[in-house]
């Protein structure tokens, strides 16, 4: 048996605040999976292709999300995160991804499995990207478990700076 002679670092609580941020996230998105399925449906019923059905509805529900995680999910001390149409560029390039990845995956199971099935399970798989991404790029440092420490150029957990 192989002991450890250092305690592994998400072990201390450093990252904690990652796991009470992908929560917050994941229910977020409960919320923007709803948005997103409402609309998709919608279009779906109004005889619209599932592909552009797609890209509507996940530009509504991305738009949402934005909002919603900015002040929810990455915010601090009862403050949003900072909101502009910069921040908001960021947040749609980065998830982008995610949309090419869901419109692919409808399109190839849409037929198979009909829009709505081929639309939830895109939705399922394209979460923990979304999270990573957001966290890392679009919100860095915003509420982040690991904060700069000015004085010195090293990290520590927030309330050890």
């Amino acid at each position: 048996m192989v002991l450890l002679k250092q305690k592994p670092q998400w072990l201390d609580g450093r990252y904690a605040d990652h796991g009470k941020r992908a929560s917050k996230f994941a229910l977020v998105g409960v919320l923007n999976t709803g948005v997103d399925l409402v609309v998709y449906s919608g279009l779906i019923f109004a005889s619209l292709h599932p592909v552009p059905a797609n890209v509507v509805s996940f530009l509504v529900a991305n738009l949402q999300s934005y909002f919603v995680n900015a002040r929810f999910t990455f915010g601090a001390n009862g403050k949003s995160a900072p909101l502009s149409l910069l921040g908001y560029g960021k947040y749609f390039a980065s998830h982008s991804f995610s949309l090419i990845v869901s419109t692919l995956l409808i399109a190839v199971l849409a037929p198979r499995i009909g829009p709505i099935g081929a639309k939830l399970i895109a939705a399922v798989l394209v979460v923990g990207f979304n999270y990573v991404i957001s966290s890392a790029f679009v919100f860095p440092g915003v509420g982040s478990p690991v904060q700069s420490d000015a004085k010195n150029g090293e990290t520590a957990p927030p309330g050890e700076v």
